[in-house]
């Protein structure tokens, strides 16, 4: 119902196939109001004149679904709506992503050049974490001059109450303020505050504090739109609530600028910009993981490392040790030098229990990999190489006495360490999935990059320097090798079949991706053969050569996978 109106089960099924559905409609002394919530976040209140229409409402509403602000206008003209109220996710958010999220998101603008992304990503890390939004995003509706909590699932803070996303401040004063105790900004009823910290892919989030300066005077809403909990604490004088904000604040924001980011980067045929990953020890004290920008390669990041541990104590020399061994770092260390170990590491997204969701918003390991041979003396085999993978744990969450605390500048500390070594096999295996990926990614390209698309074939069919596919299939799945070192492999013993097995389909995985990246620079460079025409004859009869090769050792294995997944079983 809306006020004494009935919508109707075909009105009511019809919002409910468009991804719309009532969140509260309601009757008071006023004009009658519906709230109106798709599913990617946008809400629409609605409020109705005594002549007004709720069902022609709602029709007018559906045929213009994808665009309801002006779906609402075009309603309050034809239907005597008296008075419409639009928000948005990313349309509320005026002050710290305004400038760039806003024309960004509502499609203003063309799609951006990638030195634009790059802009954006700029503004939106640098945003502050404290947003200000109009009361008409909070989704209220008013009817008869009285203010009621519409928004789904709303709940009042107090303590110990779950609380997530969004909190605004209803009545009474409050202020923010950041982990170190610096005050961000001063809350006036009717504000909203949040965090933005995770819009751009980060791992980490920042921590805010509201301060209520009156507890007696004061009511604070909170909001669990998203059904993420998060656990309030406080303590006494004054009054302090430390609500760990973020986790998905702006998700539909952050969906609506990850697809128009992919479709500007696929139209300028470039790679997703990812955030690169720094594991910093100093004075073999705690280590930390460092969030950098895409733009800090290992050598822009050391020179602002060491500039601000400079910057930091002016009298002190600052040492650098690349590499992930802890043993570089001396023991005694002089007071006049800051030692600091520095190595690049990456996300660790598929070492991680759990789900797909929670992987998306925050990483809690991180690797570093480096080769090792059996014996360092003898020649580099690739039936000796091993892999060594050090994994480093964070705490998304990190507390002190109670209190979430996030460290500043972007980092969280190292909680745990721990380390695996890949065997040869695992490691060769591991190369040969590692270039398939490389081919399935750049096959992703519409159109297809056709230089980068070569520079892959061409490393993928004719070897140069480095084990090949065809190698690591002579090495590690001949039955009676006449190289001794791979000999020497099956002695081992150890998961030999099961090796075997992983080895063969990576191999039938990368001539299937071959024979696609070459099928698709075929198509690519029809209209060009005169240019193209010789590196792709070329190309095609390697790949031939090497599929030749390949098929034995991969259609050779085929009992000893149906042994394996017998012993799975």
């Amino acid at each position: 119902f809306v006020g004494r109106q009935r919508l109707g089960t075909q009105a009511s099924r019809r919002l409910w196939h468009a991804g719309l559905r009532v969140v509260r409609a309601g009757e008071a002394t006023g004009p009658p109001g519906i709230l109106l919530q798709s599913d990617d976040g946008t809400t629409l209140t609605l409020r109705l004149d005594s002549h007004g229409d709720a069902r022609a409402a709602v029709s007018a509403i559906m045929e213009a679904r994808d665009n309801l602000a002006s779906a609402a206008r075009e309603a309050a003209v034809s239907e005597g709506l008296r008075e419409v109220s639009v928000s948005a996710t990313g349309e509320s958010i005026v002050s710290a992503a305004q400038h760039a999220a806003l024309p960004y998101l509502r499609g203003d603008v063309d799609i951006p050049s990638v030195a634009e992304l790059n802009d954006l990503v700029d503004e939106l890390d640098s945003a502050t974490a404290s947003l200000e939004l109009p009361p008409a995003a909070w989704a209220f509706v008013t009817a008869g001059g009285r203010r009621v909590r519409a928004r789904a699932r709303s709940t009042l803070v107090r303590e110990g109450e779950p609380v997530g996303d969004l909190v605004q401040v209803l009545r009474g004063r409050a202020r923010v303020e950041s982990s170190s105790g610096q005050a961000v900004s001063a809350l006036e009823p009717g504000s909203v505050i949040g965090e933005l910290n995770l819009l751009t892919g980060g791992g980490t989030a920042a921590m805010m504090t509201v301060v209520v300066e009156d507890e007696e005077d004061a009511e604070v809403l909170g909001t669990t739109f998203a059904a993420i909990h998060q656990r309030l604490r406080s303590v006494r004088n004054p009054r302090v609530w430390s609500v760990r904000f973020g986790f998905s604040l702006a998700r539909n924001l952050r969906r609506a600028i990850a697809a128009r980011e992919r479709a500007a980067l696929r139209a300028a045929q470039l790679s997703p910009m990812r955030p690169l990953y720094y594991r910093v020890t100093l004075n073999r004290a705690t280590s930390y993981i460092y969030r950098a920008h895409p733009s800090l390669n290992l050598g822009n990041f050391q020179r602002w490392l060491t500039d601000s541990l400079a910057a930091q104590d002016p009298g002190t020399t600052v040492v650098l040790h690349a590499g992930s061994s802890g043993n570089k770092i001396p023991a005694v260390i002089p007071p006049t030098e800051t030692h600091v170990q520095l190595e690049h590491v990456k996300r660790a997204l598929d070492l991680t229990g759990l789900s797909s969701a929670l992987r998306s918003r925050f990483v809690t390991v991180f690797v570093a990999e480096s080769g090792m041979t059996d014996r360092p003396s003898a020649e580099e085999h690739v039936a000796r190489t091993r892999k060594r993978r050090a994994m480093f744990s964070v705490d998304a969450h990190p507390q002190d006495n109670g209190v979430w605390r996030a460290a500043p500048g972007g980092r969280l500390a190292c909680t745990s360490r721990g380390e695996v070594t890949l065997t040869p096999a695992e490691a060769a295996a591991e190369l040969i999935e590692g270039r398939v990926a490389a081919l399935r990614a750049e096959l992703r390209f519409h159109p297809p990059r056709v230089n980068a698309l070569h520079q892959l074939i061409q490393g993928s069919v004719v070897v140069m320097v480095n084990a090949g596919p065809l190698h690591i299939a002579e090495v590690f799945l001949t039955d009676e090798p006449t190289d001794p070192v791979a000999a020497e492999w099956l002695s081992y013993g150890d998961n030999v079949r099961r090796a075997r097995a992983r080895i063969r389909r990576a191999l039938a995985d990368f001539a299937d991706a071959v024979a696609r990246a070459v099928a698709v620079s075929r198509a690519a460079v029809a209209h060009e053969r005169q240019k193209y025409g010789k590196f792709q004859e070329m190309v095609e009869s390697e790949a031939r050569k090497l599929a030749e090769a390949l098929r034995p050792y991969i259609e050779g294995g085929e009992g000893e996978e149906d042994e394996e997944d017998e012993e799975d079983e």
